[in-house]
């Protein structure tokens, strides 16, 4: 299986790319992950956050399985979101997560989508939601694997 996770934004920072890259590097064991970053559009552009549903769009494909990240939606335990990660491996082999910027996802996003999620009840930056995303799917893989992270 391949994930793929497409975002709204640059990260800029050397350390929130060092811990991006560590997850990466740590779920190679167990999957291909494909980072692809949007630029941010002007958010006093009257359409800037339809302008970046058109951009995701774009780089999902039709057979692909969508996971929007959204306020307000499915909230997983740790255990309960390995489970459905193993679940969805036996439906698709590109699995794309989709994390929206300060402006949020447009519709024409969340309506493509397979699914929403929500990655807590708190609010994170977009930088951040990227590497809690990445550490909950490598801690996922680890507990479908039975190996020693998750306590």
């Amino acid at each position: 299986m391949k994930i793929k996770i497409i975002a709204i934004g640059m990260l800029k920072e050397k350390y929130l790319k060092d811990m991006v890259n560590e997850y990466t590097k740590r779920l190679s064991k167990y999957t291909k992950v494909e980072i692809i970053e949007i630029k941010e559009e002007n958010d006093t552009h009257p359409n800037a956050k339809e302008i970046e549903g058109k951009k995701i769009l774009g780089m999902i494909k039709p057979r692909d399985y969508v996971i929007a990240l959204t306020l307000n939606k499915k909230e997983y335990t740790s255990e309960e979101l390995a489970s459905w990660l193993n679940k969805i491996t036996l439906k698709t082999s590109e699995l794309v997560f989709i994390i929206g910027g300060s402006l949020g996802l447009c519709n024409c996003v969340i309506n493509r989508a397979n699914e929403c999620l929500t990655l807590s009840k708190l609010t994170f930056t977009h930088q951040m939601s990227r590497i809690i995303l990445l550490e909950q799917i490598y801690r996922a893989y680890k507990i479908m694997h039975n190996e020693r992270y998750h306590k």
